[in-house]
This record gives C-alpha cells, sequence and structure tokens, in this order.
C-alpha cells in the first residue's frame, strides 16, 4: 500500500526552513544563505510498517517577506506543517502566533485544523545569546 502526505514549511526568512529540508530529504547542509524565492517541493519515499510513504515537503517563501500570508495554492490538500522559528530571533518566535492563526483559518482536513509542529531551530548557534531572554519558550 501507498501513501502520500503532502508537508509545509511555514516561518519567517531566515529560519533554517530549507536547511531542514535538505537535511531530511537529501542529509545535506550548505554553509552561507541562499534565501528560498519561490515555493520549493521535494519528497522522500520511506517506509513505515510495511507500507511505502511518499512525504511530499513544500519549502514556502519566508512568510515576513513582500510575500506575505499564505498562498492558498501551495497549501491546498496539506496535512501537515511544520512551523520553523530561529531560537535567536524572538520575532521569529512570535510570529509563529500569527502563522498558526493563518493556517488554521485557511486549511482543514474533515473540518478539523492541520496537525502542527513547532520547530525551533539554530539551538546550535546560541552560544551567544543571552540565555535569560529564553523564557518566552
Amino acid at each position: 500500500m501507498s501513501l502520500t502526505f503532502k508537508i509545509i514549511m511555514l516561518g519567517n526568512s531566515n529560519v533554517g526552513k530549507t536547511s531542514i529540508v535538505n537535511r531530511f530529504i537529501g542529509d545535506r547542509f550548505m554553509e552561507g544563505y541562499k534565501a528560498t524565492i519561490g515555493p520549493d517541493y521535494q519528497f522522500k519515499l520511506l517506509r513505515m510498517q510495511g507500507n511505502e510513504v511518499r512525504l511530499e515537503v513544500w519549502d514556502l517563501v519566508g512568510m515576513d517577506t513582500s510575500y506575505k500570508g499564505l498562498n492558498r495554492n501551495f497549501c491546498r490538500e496539506a496535512q501537515g506543517v511544520i512551523m520553523v522559528a530561529d531560537i535567536n530571533n524572538l520575532q521569529s518566535i512570535e510570529d509563529t502566533a500569527q502563522w498558526k492563526q493563518e493556517v488554521d483559518e485557511i486549511l482543514s482536513v474533515n473540518g478539523r485544523p492541520i496537525p502542527i509542529v513547532l520547530c525551533v531551530n539554530k539551538v546550535d548557534l546560541k552560544d551567544g545569546l543571552d540565555e535569560s531572554n529564553l523564557d518566552y519558550l
């Protein structure tokens, strides 16, 4: 049996959405930052409990760019969201509440909100971060 799941990656620009996708799909990591200028789609085939699962991952443009707001066309039929924030960027964490609200308004499966996972990224870069400011997590 073959199953397909569409997952969208959301969050501000420069939080590491593309890096997470590249690491998961192709086990690769690229140094340096190159902004995503349009939606990117990759997939990975997994075997789970004897079934083949095709996981489609849509890496969308940073939500804080001039392309503000979710594009319903790219989100259509999504069954889950990975919301990404940068631990070193308080604004990116605060903005996830807005993105969640938008997702809840336009996406549902059988009339119910789709699952959302919050991924706080760049923990490896938090050496210079004042940890006393992490009370919001």
